[in-house]
This record gives C-alpha cells, sequence and structure tokens, in this order.
C-alpha cells in the first residue's frame, strides 16, 4: 500500500501464513515493511496468501501528515487515490476518516454511501476501477 510520504505507521493486523503454504517452507509472521514508494510515498508492505475460497484481512492503520489536507475559502479538502491492482476482481475496502472536534461536512465522497459516527465518516468502496475521493468539510 503507498501512503503519503512522512505518514506514520500507528499500527497494524496482518494473518501469518503457515510454511506448508509457502515455496520455503518457513512460517511468515506478517510482519509490515516500510520502504520507499512511487513517487512522493512510502509503501507498507506485508505477504498476505489468500486460499482459495478464503477470507484473510488486513488492517494499516497510519496518521497522515498536515499537508495532505488543503485549505480553500470553501473549507477543508481531502483526497485520496485508490489504485485498483489490475488482473483482480473488485474489492470492498472500508475506510474511516476522522474530522476535526464539531467539524461540519460539506460533500461527502461522491457516489458512496457514507455514515458520520460522532466525528468520523465511515464509508465502503467497492474498488472495481481505480477512483479518486474527496471528502469536504467545515472546522471550527
Amino acid at each position: 500500500m503507498l501512503v503519503p510520504a512522512d505518514s506514520q505507521l500507528a499500527a497494524s493486523h496482518t494473518s501469518s501464513t503457515p510454511g506448508k503454504w509457502l515455496f520455503s517452507g518457513e512460517d511468515e509472521h506478517g510482519a509490515v515493511t516500510l520502504g520507499p514508494g512511487e513517487g512522493n510515498s512510502f509503501s507498507l508492505e506485508t505477504l498476505v496468501v489468500v486460499p482459495m475460497g478464503a477470507d484473510r484481512h488486513t488492517t494499516f492503520r497510519y496518521q497522515l501528515p498536515a499537508s495532505v489536507v488543503a485549505r480553500d475559502a470553501i473549507g477543508w479538502h481531502y483526497r485520496l487515490k485508490l489504485q485498483k491492482q489490475p488482473g483482480t476482481d473488485a474489492l470492498a475496502v472500508n475506510l474511516r476518516a476522522r474530522l476535526p472536534a464539531h467539524a461540519q461536512l460539506i460533500s461527502p465522497w461522491p457516489g458512496h454511501t457514507l455514515r458520520q459516527e460522532g466525528d468520523t465518516v465511515v464509508a465502503t468502496v467497492y474498488l472495481d476501477r481505480d477512483q479518486s475521493i474527496e471528502l469536504s468539510f467545515t472546522a471550527p
């Protein structure tokens, strides 16, 4: 996964992979590796093996740098680019964005169902193609 440069990994949850599923024969413990990404980004990497007909879940929680939120006369804007991996089926991506205290949405993520839980906006995006999403809000 690529995240903006200067993001800080706060937590991750990955699944370990038994060695019998791997050519090496050695267990993979789901470690997350941080490294340089494309352009001005960092990469968060882990090995995920998904047996046919099964589900595996991976979660990354990270703190974005302040520079990812831009302000203009209307309010604050956060843009997120999701890229679909070629050759894969549509994937459900659960997004959570915590707004500043008492912030008000100006415009939600267009075309996506969302709900606000206190200061957090929650949405599920079906990643069947690359998508750019913008969240606009005002804050006191």
